[in-house]
């Protein structure tokens, strides 16, 4: 993602990586290796005071001064005294000082306090690029966080739109099967109504033929009547 060039962490050596990274005294590191030599708390540009190299959380870097009374003894160098001797036994030896030496502490000075001011602009500088960098890196976050926001709603409505078709598939399925069941017993229905009517057909024509043979069975009576009574009425004329 990024190139081979990045810098290297002056506290662990690894790679620093452009969001991951933080410049305190002009020395690049991971954020997360910005921690207090004492409580290993992590420390940001608006919390750590250092010393020789060293990153301290302002109260530690408070308390060990306050401890000694110096910063040097504080943190484990030379007491001030021992300093101030040898500095003493050194100016003694190559005898008193000079204007040209008072000069030369002078320029030392203020070139300390150039280097001092060089050091705060610098530290300023790298504040404002990390900030531009958590910057883009918030930017970045809330992209993300709005693609994939994006990427849910489309998710749920993609799912709504799948329920909304198997609802409705349900419904022409149950829809088709209930058309079908009212088919069903419409025509056993008819077929009943069908069975009824032969049935109501066939007796209809049983009783036409009981009336058709009761009429035959009257007709073949009346004739056999009239047949005896003409021969009583011929048998009475013969006598």
């Amino acid at each position: 993602m990024f190139g081979s060039g990045s810098p290297p962490c002056e506290v662990c050596g690894k790679r620093v990586y452009p969001m991951e990274k933080i410049v305190a005294d002009e020395k690049v590191l991971h954020k997360s290796c910005l921690r207090c030599q004492q409580c290993k708390k992590k420390l940001s540009l608006g919390t750590y005071a250092s010393l020789e190299g060293q990153y301290f959380c302002k109260p530690h870097f408070k308390q060990l001064f306050q401890l000694k009374g110096n910063y040097s003894e504080g943190f484990g160098k030379k007491k001030q005294q021992h300093e101030w001797a040898e500095k003493k036994a050194l100016a003694e030896k190559g005898g008193t000082s000079t204007p040209a030496t008072a000069d030369k502490s002078s320029g030392d000075a203020a070139l300390s306090n150039a280097e001092q001011k060089k050091k705060d602009e610098l530290r300023e500088k790298h504040a404002q690029e990390n900030s531009a960098n958590q910057d883009a890196y918030r930017r970045r976050m809330e992209e993300l966080r709005k693609k994939k926001e994006e990427k849910k709603r489309e998710e749920e409505q993609k799912e709504k739109e799948d329920q909304a078709r198997k609802e409705a598939y349900r419904k022409k399925r149950e829809e088709t099967l209930r058309q079908q069941e009212e088919a069903r017993k419409k025509e056993q229905q008819q077929q009943k109504e069908r069975e009824e009517q032969r049935r109501r057909d066939e007796e209809e024509r049983k009783r036409q033929q009981r009336e058709a043979q009761k009429r035959r069975d009257q007709l073949e009576k009346q004739s056999k009547e009239r047949e005896e009574k003409q021969r009583k009425e011929q048998e009475e004329q013969q006598r």
